[in-house]
């Protein structure tokens, strides 16, 4: 048996009185956009909520694109400038 120091033995001794305690919760899951308790199997709690996470989701998709966009155009202006760089201290 592995040793366990007295703290670690208070705190599995505390969690069992407390889980013993509690009534058993039916099975459910949490609403993927505000966090409420859900029936099990469904992802949201309403249809405003549905609508707010596919507003979200598209909203965050638009951001990721124009940062790519952005990006793409930040790496092409650093490689032209040192092309360019690169030309002029050859002439």
């Amino acid at each position: 048996m592995p040793f366990r120091s007295g703290a670690a033995v208070r705190k599995v001794l505390t969690r069992q009185r407390v889980c013993a305690g509690m009534a058993a919760l039916p099975e459910h899951g949490h609403c993927e956009n505000c966090g409420d308790p859900v029936p099990f199997g469904e992802h949201f709690c309403s249809d405003g909520c549905s609508d707010e996470y596919a507003k979200d989701i598209r909203e965050a998709k638009r951001l990721d694109t124009r940062f790519y966009v952005i990006m793409g155009i930040v790496i092409a202006g650093v490689a032209a400038a040192a092309y360019a760089v690169k030309i002029l201290l050859l002439s």
